[in-house]
């Protein structure tokens, strides 16, 4: 979808974090490969395309950082997180992306339903549809720079995902389990 859009490709790179890039699996190849059939065999970096393969968590929270705020002439701010897999049961990097503020596009299917807000702090679509993908792009280009959008982003992972909110559910959740019983 980046590729096909004018407007995303040429206002924003593409920088896909994960796999292997040395030792690629027969499906990662195969992704590799259709990649380079749809940039017309050009140079990846030519066009804004950055392969970073699998990185460490450092790694990829410096990513966001750089997402966020830019970096000099290289990177600008206000980007935007788009996880295209078909299905995510979690997705921990769409709330780490949620967390740092970004808007996100997320696959409709699968556990990102119950924490993005659609439309408002995210776009939840058919990650199988290349229309449907396009116009999340679309929509989270759109609201990059809203303050209200990420502060509620940042909220709902603060509030419901944070290792204090998670533990403390926990704890009244099989406080609940095991009546007369201190967690």
């Amino acid at each position: 979808g980046w590729q096909r859009d004018p407007t995303i490709r040429d206002g924003f790179n593409l920088a896909v974090i994960g796999g292997e890039l040395r030792n690629p699996s027969p499906e990662e190849m195969a992704v590799m490969d259709a990649m380079a059939e749809e940039t017309g065999g050009r140079p990846f970096a030519d066009i804004g395309l950055i392969l970073m393969g699998n990185q460490p968590h450092h790694a990829v929270s410096d990513v966001l950082a750089a997402t966020i705020a830019g970096v000099g002439d290289t990177i600008g701010p206000h980007g935007i997180y788009i996880c295209g897999s078909d299905k995510e049961e979690f997705g921990l990097a769409i709330l780490e992306a949620m967390g740092a503020g970004l808007p996100v596009v997320a696959p409709i299917v699968g556990g990102p339903s119950t924490y993005v807000e659609d439309g408002f702090t995210g776009a939840l679509v058919d990650t199988s549809n290349l229309s449907d993908l396009v116009e999340g792009m679309r929509w989270a280009a759109s609201v990059r720079t809203s303050e209200v959008r990420r502060e509620a982003a940042r909220r709902i992972v603060k509030d419901h995902y944070s290792l204090g909110a998670m533990a403390e559910a926990l704890v009244d959740m099989y406080g609940a389990e095991i009546p007369g019983t201190a967690v």
